[in-house]
């Protein structure tokens, strides 16, 4: 992804994602689906982005892993922006402090 060849990253990221599942290790699991959602990001399908984003972060927070977490929901976050949903994007950033806050 670094070289901004997303379109491979995605080929890879799916790859990457079915391992993972296979080797039942949740962490990398949802890394491999926050990265997804990065890559659909950078190719503009944001529609995508948010999915894969909105899981990365869902599977990191059941995983113990709420330092992830935070960073794939500021990806879901990015992608209902970048769609023009920014009363989504409220919503999950009150939601997200809420929870921070308990």
């Amino acid at each position: 992804m670094s070289q901004a060849h997303f379109d491979e990253a995605v080929d890879r990221g799916q790859a990457a994602l079915q391992l993972s599942r296979s080797l039942g290790m949740p962490g990398l699991v949802a890394t491999a689906l926050g990265n997804l959602g990065w890559s659909y990001f950078e190719l503009g399908d944001f529609d995508n982005a948010l999915e894969f984003y909105r899981q990365g972060a869902e599977t990191s927070a059941k995983s113990g892993l709420p330092g992830y977490s935070a960073y794939w929901f500021t990806g879901v976050a990015n992608s209902y922006i970048a769609q023009h949903d920014y009363r989504s994007a409220e919503d999950l950033a009150e939601a997200r402090s809420i929870e921070h806050m308990h």
